[in-house]
């Protein structure tokens, strides 16, 4: 059964820097936030998810990495950790 996945930086300053500038950016501040990875059985558990981390913008630093962006071989490296 194929698994929806969702990848979230946690962290404000890796947040913003996701945001601002993409994975690279991202990268250099990785010491600030924590990358994770979760996984739904349905598109509609993972938009659910998704929707509370978009809710708690502005009171907690966090971002949804696009789909392009974590498969990219920097968060892969970065999840390798």
């Amino acid at each position: 059964m194929e698994k929806y996945k969702a990848t979230i930086i946690f962290g404000e300053y890796a947040a913003k820097a996701y945001c601002n500038g993409g994975v690279e950016e991202m990268a250099e501040h990785m010491g600030e936030g924590q990358l994770t990875v979760r996984e739904f059985d349905t598109e509609a558990e993972r938009r659910a998810y998704i929707m509370g981390i978009d809710d708690s913008d502005g009171w907690l630093g966090a971002a949804v990495l696009s789909k392009e962006d974590a498969e990219c071989e920097t968060v892969k490296q970065l999840l390798d950790e």
